[in-house]
């Protein structure tokens, strides 16, 4: 692949400091690395198709890569792995990274990274395999609260078409001209006869409007008014091939049955509507989702003649009052009587554990724990512990006068011999297990999902996996284990129960050649599956071990792009470097309040410049989407740089680091032995 490399630039700012980069290097890819080719679309102006901007970005707050991304489209001309980059741009990028697996057109997510610094609309040049579209993002001040706009409901345009029984899709969308007058976020939905319209994002002041997207499918025909924000919205459904027609009188609905707070509806908890019916066909009713723990739905044929359609009730109310529920065009109202809870005093020292308890083993109806009780006021009750070991004690109902202990039933299947507490109300009552039998099974290795990077003398990491289906045909204990060059795979445990399930081997070691390796199982699986072993790429630019995670592991890659630059005060240096396939990203920026990079410097990611050297950073994982980071405002993390050596005249930084990074989920990496050779 051609080599391009956008811009890698580090900025220190009084406030803060922060690392600008965005490259693509030039691959090595050998064996199942092959990288992607394709084209980027977009139109005549430039701007990506699509241009799909999800989430919220406000000025001062860290991105969340699960929900601020954004949505490009490939056309794929070769299958293999790829990187899809933005540039950096106000303090924050999008990245993603994968495998094409099939030709032609391809949806590809970029999740983002960073924290924007200031509001506005910035334009994002997103990048792949020489080719490149743009796309935009608005970021609003820091604080931001909820946009004020006057909604023009008049010019509303409802798109899309619309048929009872048919699903929406992308094209079901509500179009609302809107006049901004004080920027932020917004959240609109709606819905009506089966249908959801909504959306939510961010406003500018100024003349502008809003998409809302339809999901969900319309239960009937006719017109239905959608009520969202201030307006009201008429929606017309045709009635689809095979759909019945029919008018629903309301006033005359029946509901049947006793409603009682705790106590499960059972068949006689029906609701009964009379109809008109215009056309015989199909139907489905629900008045989903539940409204107090019960949901009343029924779906058929109606025949010419029918009268009446009957809702059968499900669930479990779960306080006492009247609720109303939407059937079609109707609300009905159900009234649920209240069920006062018992009071009672649970006689501890007297529980009893019954039955037998072995790891492996599943729970059957002898597995109880009885407690003698002294009751005070009959009534419901309901006890749920666990689950614990794999175990679960629960019962609920009514207690009535006279009763005198409690019984549990247990469900689940033990997975560990050993004592465990639980605790029932003011009791701790202890279920000892002992150990079961070793499992049976067999092992399928065609179903084989090879993860993670594999390199020759390079440690595995806890992205080296196997996913890997096993049939379990007797449940108990088990150890799997297989070794070939170096690398072991491995997974011990139990299993529960019987059938296929899928289990993950975590590789050890370190390859000791490359090329393609074969793992095998023994009888009864008697099969194998195969992993390439890449041969290394030196020079390395960069080292270091993470040492709290399992495996500990050293990681390893090449300076991909340095640079030393002015900044304030001083100079800042920026490394930028990935492991031979790019899927692992390590980035960091160190200041100089010297205005010069010196041997025997330090600099801290707990410091802000211009008060002191410092320093920022980030790696990116290939099994992780949120990457690990340190810097002064990110708590509980810290980051020692040290220069050992700086020559001018070849343009050559070397340094050591350690210390700690967290990723935004809380999750922290210890790292040691970090060493770096930057060439700017």
């Amino acid at each position: 692949m051609k080599k391009q490399v956008l811009y890698l630039l580090a900025v220190i700012t009084v406030a803060a400091m922060v690392f600008v980069t965005s490259c693509q290097k030039e691959e090595s890819f050998e064996g199942s690395n092959t990288p992607a080719k394709g084209s980027l679309q977009a139109d005549i102006t430039g701007d990506c198709l699509p241009k799909t901007v999800n989430g919220i970005y406000a000025a001062g707050t860290a991105l969340v890569p699960a929900t601020n991304t954004i949505t490009v489209q490939i056309n794929v001309t070769q299958t293999g792995t790829y990187v899809v980059t933005t540039d950096t741009v106000n303090g924050y990028f999008f990245r993603a990274t994968g495998t094409f697996t099939t030709l032609g057109p391809a949806t590809v997510t970029l999740r983002g990274n960073g924290t924007p610094f200031a509001q506005g609309t910035n334009n994002f040049v997103v990048s792949f395999d020489g080719t490149i579209c743009d796309i935009q993002v608005t970021v609003l001040a820091a604080g931001a609260g909820a946009a004020v706009y006057t909604m023009t409901c008049g010019s509303a345009t409802v798109n899309g078409t619309y048929t009872s029984g048919t699903a929406l899709t992308a094209t079901n969308t509500i179009t609302i001209p809107i006049t901004v007058t004080t920027a932020g976020t917004y959240t609109l939905t709606g819905s009506i006869n089966g249908m959801t319209f909504s959306n939510s994002g961010a406003l500018t002041v100024g003349t502008t409007s809003i998409t809302l997207n339809g999901t969900g499918t319309p239960s009937m025909s006719g017109t239905f008014n959608l009520l969202v924000g201030s307006c009201t919205i008429p929606i017309t459904v045709v009635a689809g091939a095979g759909v019945a027609v029919y008018t629903m009188n309301c006033a005359g609905a029946t509901v049947n049955g006793t409603y009682t707070a705790g106590t499960a509806l059972t068949a006689a908890n029906t609701i009964t509507i009379p109809i008109t019916l215009t056309t015989p066909g199909t139907y489905t009713i629900t008045t989903a989702p539940a409204v107090n723990g019960m949901i009343f739905s029924n779906s058929g044929t109606l025949p010419a003649g029918t009268t009446t359609i009957t809702l059968n009730g499900t669930g479990t109310p779960t306080a006492g009052g009247t609720f109303n529920f939407t059937a079609g065009s109707c609300t009905i109202p159900v009234t649920v009587g209240g069920a006062a809870a018992a009071v009672y005093t649970l006689n501890c020292g007297g529980a009893t554990v019954n039955g037998t308890y072995t790891a492996g083993t599943a729970l059957t109806a002898a597995n109880t724990i009885t407690i003698p009780i002294t009751l005070t006021t009959p009534g419901t009750y309901s006890i749920s512990v666990g689950p614990i070991n794999g175990m679960t004690f629960a019962n609920s109902g009514t207690l009535t006068a006279g009763t005198t202990s409690i019984t549990l039933n247990g469900t689940g299947t033990p997975t560990a011999s050993g004592t465990f507490n639980f605790t029932v109300g003011s009791c701790t009552i202890p279920v000892t297990c002992t150990g079961g039998g070793g499992a049976v099974y067999t092992i399928n290795c065609g179903s084989a999902v090879i993860n993670g990077f594999y390199e020759l003398n390079s440690d595995m990491n806890p992205c080296n996996t196997v996913n890997i289906d096993v049939n379990v045909t007797t449940i108990g204990t088990y150890v799997i284990t297989t070794t070939q060059a170096g690398i072991t795979f491995a997974r011990s445990g139990s299993f529960a129960a019987t059938g296929v399930t899928n289990i993950t081997l975590q590789a050890t070691g370190r390859p000791t050649s490359s090329g393609v390796k074969t793992f095998s199982f023994p009888a009864p699986s008697s099969c194998s599956f195969n992993v390439t072993v890449d041969a290394e790429s030196p020079p390395y630019g960069w080292n270091f071990t993470i040492t709290n995670l399992t495996p500990s592991a050293a990681y390893r890659g090449q300076d991909d792009i340095s640079q030393l630059a002015p900044a304030g005060p001083g100079v800042a240096f920026g490394f930028d470097g990935s492991n031979s396939i790019g899927s692992d990203r390590l980035q960091f920026a160190l200041g100089d309040i010297n205005g010069t990079i010196a041997a025997g410097e330090t600099y801290s990611t707990t410091v802000t410049f211009p008060a002191a050297n410092a320093a920022l950073f980030q790696y990116d994982t290939d099994c992780g989407t949120i990457p690990y980071e340190a810097g002064p405002t990110i708590t509980l993390t810290s980051m020692t740089f040290t220069v050992t050596s700086h020559n001018v005249a070849t343009q050559t930084i070397i340094g050591t680091f350690s210390g700690t990074a967290k990723n935004s989920a809380g999750q922290t990496i210890t790292i040691t032995g970090g060493t770096f050779t930057g060439v700017y």
